[in-house]
């Protein structure tokens, strides 16, 4: 499993980089045929800059609690549930 995640997590990040330098070889074809114009250098500046800083953050969750009825709580199997008397 470790390996499995070690191994797609490297894989997402050749792909930003692969996507950051395709991006950078775009904007200097633009820039050596004349298509540059200030917005559309702000809009690949400002993606390139997101690639460069994005973070990915992986959470892990676990619960582990079985249930195990108190003595003090029958087991009502019509129910499926522990239940306790209130009165």
């Amino acid at each position: 499993m470790s390996n499995q995640l070690e191994s797609q997590i490297a894989n997402y990040q050749r792909w930003r980089e692969d996507i950051r330098s395709g991006i950078e070889a775009y904007q200097l074809w633009l820039d050596q045929h004349g298509h540059v114009d200030i917005q559309r250098s702000l809009r690949i500046y400002d993606l390139l800059e997101s690639l460069r800083n994005d973070r990915m953050v992986l959470a892990f969750l676990a619960e582990y609690s079985p249930f195990v009825a108190p003595p003090s709580l029958p087991w009502a199997p019509r129910q499926g549930a522990c239940e306790r008397s209130l009165r």
